[in-house]
């Protein structure tokens, strides 16, 4: 943790508590260590510092988007808390090698596949990046669910806190059976993953995976299976 992030993560976390009321009681859940890859959605700016104050003293860095750092504020954050910065118009191989060095640390990677704030909480499609970086560094993912903050600038303006629920799921891993992945696996583990992130969430987030989920509760799942604690 850096010196500045000693000073302003206290007050950021007081502030929010001030403006939202915030179950994060399953975020104590999440592993001390890893290599593990937390893959949350994505609805707006709240996520990011909420899941940094929640998940801290954990060695985690988040995959933001680069433009972040054209922000005032949160890009100041984004220094301070050490985020490694993604260029989404591509395969960016610099910010994945980073990433995967701090797997191979045992660090904790901290990214949203949809890529793109939702806005209203309802679940997108998201991109199979989260895929091949577990794949490639033979890490675990734990989805974590969160909702409520769609809601935060109508509140705001009405001078209303916000509700926001964290919720955690197992850890999983990705697994092809030693079959060649191809990107049609590549995705269909990618939607199954997305489908256990749903089913921790009310039905109307679920959105772009509303049929998965069914199809996952109907037969369950081929390319994941939960880590052993032993594991």
């Amino acid at each position: 943790m850096t010196k500045a992030a000693r000073i302003v993560d206290p007050v950021l976390k007081m502030i929010l508590r001030g403006l939202c009321r915030i179950d994060a009681s399953q975020l104590d859940t999440v592993p001390l260590a890893g290599p593990l890859i937390i893959m949350v959605n994505h609805i707006n700016f709240l996520e990011v510092p909420l899941m940094h104050l929640y998940t801290s003293p954990r060695p985690a860095l988040g995959l933001v988007k680069k433009e972040t750092w054209d922000t005032p504020f949160l890009g100041f954050l984004a220094r301070i808390w050490k985020a490694i910065p993604i260029d989404r118009s591509g395969v960016d191989l610099s910010a994945l090698k980073q990433a995967g060095e701090h797997l191979k640390n045992r660090g904790i990677i901290m990214l949203a596949p949809e890529g793109t704030r939702s806005s209203d909480g309802v679940l997108q499609e998201a991109h199979a990046g989260v895929i091949s970086l577990a794949v490639r560094y033979k890490s675990p993912i734990l989805p974590v669910a969160h909702f409520g903050g769609e809601a935060f600038w109508d509140n705001w303006k009405h001078l209303r806190r916000t509700d926001v629920t964290f919720k955690v799921g197992v850890p999983i891993k990705v697994d092809f059976h030693g079959q060649t992945v191809t990107g049609s696996k590549r995705k269909a583990a990618l939607t199954e993953l997305m489908a256990s992130l749903a089913m921790m969430m009310p039905e109307h987030y679920h959105g772009y995976y509303a049929e998965a989920v069914t199809q996952c509760r109907r037969d369950g799942f081929h390319w994941l299976r939960e880590v052993p604690a032993n594991e």
